[in-house]
């Protein structure tokens, strides 16, 4: 990956969190509200319309 991108993500991750309400204490998630966020836009900005691709990459 590029560092540019990186840094773009690591900001979206920032900004998702910072704008999103806490999680109540009971939800029980392996991944949060923001990291899940984040993959979304860099799916959609790597331009892999496949969840199952995406994932094979990483």
């Amino acid at each position: 990956m590029d560092a540019d991108f990186d840094l773009l993500l690591i900001t979206v991750y920032c900004a998702v969190d910072d704008f999103l309400p806490e999680r109540r204490g009971n939800a029980r998630r392996r991944i949060t509200d923001p990291e899940l966020i984040t993959l979304c836009i860099a799916q959609a900005m790597m331009g892999i319309p496949s969840d199952a691709r995406f994932l094979r990459i990483y």
